[in-house]
């Protein structure tokens, strides 16, 4: 532009001066008139381009570089230290993110307040990123202002407490690529608390997961050996105790004195503790600063019924009491403006709450109280979470009024809610509004959801269609969720080559859930059509997904895999993730898997402590399991205490093939062991159960314990149990002790007709003994020809038993 506008005006004086030829200086004039309107033009392209700057150092923070500015600098959010000590470097988690960020990996640091992430994070920003220059957008929509002018290349992206730019619709997770792309190094910080709060329980999803699922997390734990190599560190014997007993985070930044100070001031400051319960629930719905209007409104809502008409302080020296500094350092409630509030985070993380908790009346008023479209979405998911539906649509229809383009992503969610509240009309009338917005996240959302809609629905084409048009948005959640149920929807349309596809383009969707979903699913899938290697890779994928539940699944899945393929190492490896992916329900599971593959490989040690981590998880279906299979083991080591002790837990746990299992191999335990009364109780025990494949074996047993020792009542009653049982075996066996019981007691037509009945049932293994036996009593009456035929009918089964009988022939011969 400049070399134009120069042009112009030299242009300007030739023409005034011009002795030449006259055409010559009317091109000259002809030129100055053409490039005025491009004169123009440009100078308002500058002008478009100053605004567009001072729009995106309005969105951020000045820049400066990196390496120049320090820790104690604003801009970077570090917790004010109560007690200055030199920098502690991190171990092995500060290790792994300088080598990400050298690698311009977007990197997520999570973890608890007061934990250390923002001072990890500056640490090693300065160190491996100091040449960049510091881009820190200011929530809640800088990072949208500043995308908007373009990708920024070559700086650092600090996003600190990620949570405050995520409000659905201001942060699309393709930002993180493009900066990626852009060589640009983008690092942020968020509380476990907040990062656990985008995975609710159930159906409802928060949208904002998705963003997160872009970043390599790294978690930054408060772990006692850690605790223990820092203090040992320490100058001072004071400051290694603290260290030891608190963290180095929470008690170099003093979060463990606000927690205490709040703890003390629940019988001394009640209506100060109240006004910090209100601005912790406050935070929770998705509001950060609580204005003093709302405290004086709400803050008796928080005071027992007892003491609210005097609390014992004024609101003024309650309100005195919470924004005093302790130590100087840290506050209960932060002055965030002249007239609002902020709750530490501290408090947040280390004082019980509950979002499901928050009070009517407080909802009701943070609704209100969202001054933007995108607080209104925020309050709506966290009133969704708590399941306050009436809440969450007020806030959305609120959302939606404002025309803001987020009011899409509410339209989506709304449909969501009309759907929980049965009136589909509502839903599906939601889901095309949110399709109509033409805001890609919840066009995403809405097809998805519109698919779901259509699989209750029973009409599978439109489902299909919808699924499909939510691929086609490109929004990650959306790409990744509805490429997942499509291939459900494929499956039970019996169509493995479509749903095959579509859980390897929810795979290939790269978000966190949906490649879990799709690894898992997927590798299912494989083990059905006996294709081993497409298995294990697909299970592979749900385990590097990150995903918490399907990293588990996918794991146990992928161990009982490979143990079948006699990949033990492989297996292991498996069973070892699941068990890191701390999914609950696979824990203990996993844990008694590894202890069977330990056993089949002869590592005594290894399966002993794996049956009871399995027992301490917890589990319900992994403790009698893992107990029963552990008294085995021990049994197998002549370790008959142990055994006792495990097979006692396992019937203790209440799992109805665990107590039958281990009431049955107790039994046996004790009768061998001559202990007739713990015999007959574990027995008992077993029958009790009720589990089918048990009750047989351990009826049969409890019979001939009961028989041997005279209970012919009781050996009866045991038998019949059996024999109701259904037991292929056992059934057959328990009726045959039956028929010996009568005829020891002398009643031989009893007798007589119970090992007909034996024989008529079929059972092979008991037939033979049957027909031995009916025909020594045949012989005893003194019908030869009947016991003949008898004993020729047992040679007829083989084995030991026609040895014996043939030998009885051959006596009567």
């Amino acid at each position: 532009m400049l070399l134009i506008a120069g042009a112009l005006a030299v242009a300007g004086v030739i023409s005034q001066r011009w002795a030449g030829p006259a055409w010559s200086a009317s091109a000259l004039a002809l030129l100055v008139a053409v490039m005025a309107p491009v004169l123009d033009f440009a100078k308002e392209h500058l002008n478009d381009r100053e605004e567009s700057r001072r729009t995106v150092e309005a969105a951020t923070e000045q820049m400066g570089v990196v390496g120049e500015i320090p820790s104690s600098d604003p801009r970077w959010r570090v917790h004010r230290a109560m007690v200055e000590i030199e920098y502690q470097h991190r171990g092995e988690v500060q290790d792994h993110l300088a080598r990400l960020l050298l690698a311009g990996t977007p990197t997520l640091l999570i973890g608890g307040s007061m934990a250390g992430k923002s001072r990890l994070g500056v640490e090693v920003a300065r160190q491996v990123a100091g040449r960049r220059r510091l881009v820190v957008p200011q929530p809640p929509d800088g990072l949208a202002k500043l995308m908007g002018q373009g990708v920024p290349s070559g700086v650092l992206v600090w996003l600190d407490d990620l949570e405050r730019y995520l409000t659905a619709g201001t942060f699309e997770p393709k930002w993180v690529d493009q900066m990626r792309a852009a060589g640009t190094a983008v690092l942020a910080t968020i509380r476990s608390q907040e990062r656990e709060a985008l995975y609710p329980a159930g159906n409802s999803r928060n949208p904002a997961a998705d963003v997160v699922g872009r970043f390599e997390a790294v978690r930054l734990t408060d772990s006692p050996r850690e605790r223990e190599q820092i203090a040992a560190r320490m100058p001072q014997p004071d400051l290694a105790a603290g260290v030891s007993r608190y963290g180095l985070g929470a008690f170099i930044g003093g979060g463990y004195l606000a927690r205490e100070r709040y703890l003390d001031g629940l019988d001394t400051h009640r209506l100060g503790t109240a006004m910090v319960r209100l601005a912790m629930d406050w935070r929770r719905t998705g509001l950060d600063d609580i204005p003093g209007d709302q405290i004086e409104r709400l803050v008796t809502r928080y005071v027992d019924d007892q003491w609210r008409s005097d609390p014992g302080e004024t609101e003024s020296e309650a309100l005195s009491w919470a924004t005093d500094r302790v130590h100087g350092v840290v506050q209960l409630l932060e002055r965030a403006t002249d007239d609002t509030y902020r709750v530490a985070d501290y408090l947040l993380d280390n004082v019980d709450s509950d979002v499901a908790d928050i009070p009517e009346e407080v909802w009701d008023h943070a609704v209100q109280a969202a001054a933007t479209p995108l607080q209104m979405v925020a309050v709506a998911l966290r009133a969704e979470e708590a399941h306050r539906p009436s809440a969450a649509r007020t806030a959305f229809q609120r959302a939606i009024a404002s025309g803001h383009e987020v009011a899409g992503v509410a339209w989506a969610r709304l449909g969501v809610l009309e759907v929980e509240a049965g009136d589909v009309a509502a839903a599906r009338a939601a889901y095309e509004a949110a399709i109509a917005s033409g805001n890609e996240m919840a066009m995403g959302l809405a097809w998805s959801s519109l698919g779901d809609l259509e699989v209750e629905a029973g009409d599978v084409a439109a489902a299909r269609a919808a699924y499909g048009a939510a691929i086609t948005t490109g929004n990650g959640a959306a790409v990744g969720l509805a490429a997942h149920r499509l291939g459900v929807l494929e499956v039970e349309a019996g169509d493995v080559v479509a749903a095959r596809a579509a859980y390897e383009a929810a795979i290939a969707s790269g978000n966190e859930a949906a490649v879990g979903l799709g690894g898992y699913s997927l590798g299912v899938l494989e083990v059905e059509a006996g294709d081993v290697a497409a298995a294990r890779a697909a299970y592979q994928a749900a385990i590097a997904s990150g995903h918490q539940e399907m990293t588990g699944w996918a794991g146990s899945r992928l161990g009982v895999l490979e143990a079948e393929e006699g990949e033990v190492a492989a297996a292991r490896a498996a069973y070892r993730a699941a068990i890191a992916s701390g999914n609950e329900k696979v824990v203990g599971l996993a844990w008694a898997s590894l202890g069977d593959l330990e056993t089949e490989a002869g590592e005594v040690a290894a399966a002993r402590a794996a049956y009871e981590a399995a027992i301490a998880s917890g589990h319900e279906g992994a403790v009698g399991l893992a107990g029963y299979r552990l008294g085995d083991l021990e049994v197998e080591e002549g370790e008959v205490a142990a055994a006792r002790a495990a097979y006692q837990g396992a019937i203790v746990s209440g799992d109805e093939a665990a107590v039958g299992l281990a009431g049955h191999s107790l039994g046996n335990l004790e009768s061998e062991a001559g202990n007739v009364a713990a015999a007959r109780a574990a027995y008992q025990a077993a029958v009790a159960g009720g589990n089918q494949a048990t009750v047989g074996p351990a009826g049969y047993s409890l019979g001939g314990l009961e028989a041997k020792a005279g209970n012919v009542a009781a050996a009866q009653a045991a038998y019949q149990a059996a024999i109701a049982s259904g037991h292929e075996t056992m059934a057959g066996w328990s009726r045959f002790g039956l028929g010996a019981l009568a005829m020891k007691a002398g009643d031989l037509e009893t007798a007589r007709a119970t090992f007909r009945m034996v024989i008529a049932s079929g059972h092979e293994d008991v037939v033979g003994w049957t027909w031995l036996v009916l025909g020594a009593l045949e012989l005893e009456a003194g019908d030869v020809a009947a016991s003949r035929q008898a004993f020729q009918r047992a040679t007829e089964n083989g084995g030991p038993v026609a040895d014996q009988a043939q030998r009885e022939l051959d006596g009567l011969s």
